[in-house]
Order: structure tokens, then sequence, then C-alpha cells
């Protein structure tokens, strides 16, 4: 395990699972689809974390739609995602009338 030896560890020398913060992106949340613009991930990171202010629905893709019949985020509940290279993520409300903020971390 190479990549261990680059991992903290605590007082005992015990691994912490952990991942570095990246480039962080807020998209708005509202009744229309916001998609990041091309290239918005950086090439080689893998993980993205995601937390939503408002109930929002997302997608991940080379072109995502998000809508009620993709990905349920609740409020204020972080999630962490395996992306491809090529990946953006769509957010749109999944309450009409609700606006906020979904923050995508880079993380690796």
């Amino acid at each position: 395990m190479a990549n261990a030896l680059l991992m903290p560890t605590d007082d005992d020398g015990t691994i912490i699972p952990v991942l570095k913060i990246g480039t962080v992106q807020n998209i708005a949340i509202n009744a229309i689809a916001h998609t990041v613009s091309p290239n918005a991930f950086t090439s080689g990171k893998r993980v993205v974390r995601v937390v939503c202010s408002k109930a929002a629905y997302i997608a991940f893709g080379s072109d995502p739609a998000a809508s009620s019949a993709t990905l349920y985020m609740p409020v204020d509940v972080p999630e962490y995602f395996w992306i491809d290279d090529a990946d953006k993520i769509s957010v749109i409300a999944a309450v009409s009338g609700e606006s906020g903020i979904c923050s995508v971390s880079e993380m690796g």
C-alpha cells in the first residue's frame, strides 16, 4: 500500500483516512438546472464532496441534467462521489421556489 505512507497518522501510528481539500465551487440551487462549466474539475481528481444548503437533485456526467429523476441531496448532509475527468455536475432545487447553494469540493 504505497499511498498509505503519504497519509497522516495519529500518535499511535494509526493511519487517518482523510483527503485534502482542493478547489471549491458553489453552484446556485433554484428551479433551473445549473451545470458547472466544462473542465470544471481538476484533471486527475476522482473524489468530490457535495453538500447543499437546500434540498436538491444532482447529476454527474459529460452532459448531465439534474431532475427529480436523478440523485436526491438532502439539506446539509455531505456526500462523497467518485467522478471521471470529463464529468460535470448539474444541480436543481427539489422544492419549487427554494434557492440555495450547492458546495462542491474536490478532494484528494
